[in-house]
């Protein structure tokens, strides 16, 4: 049941993100995935999240 509730907390949270960031439905080249389209201002948003939590150590991500 907890694992359960884990997967429906992380589905509202990525619901809510998509909303605060924006984003379009899309599949790969193929057709054959979904997944979504984020314009440049929702990958600024999303690095302004990351970056203000301190979850990533910015200098060494960008050296790999």
């Amino acid at each position: 049941m907890a694992a359960m509730n884990a997967g429906m907390d992380r589905d509202r949270y990525r619901a809510a993100l998509l909303t605060t960031v924006g984003g379009e439905p899309c599949t790969d080249l193929d057709g054959e995935r979904p997944g979504v389209w984020l314009p440049a201002s929702a990958w600024q948003a999303i690095a302004d999240i990351v970056m203000s939590q301190g979850a990533v150590d910015v200098t060494a991500a960008l050296k790999n």
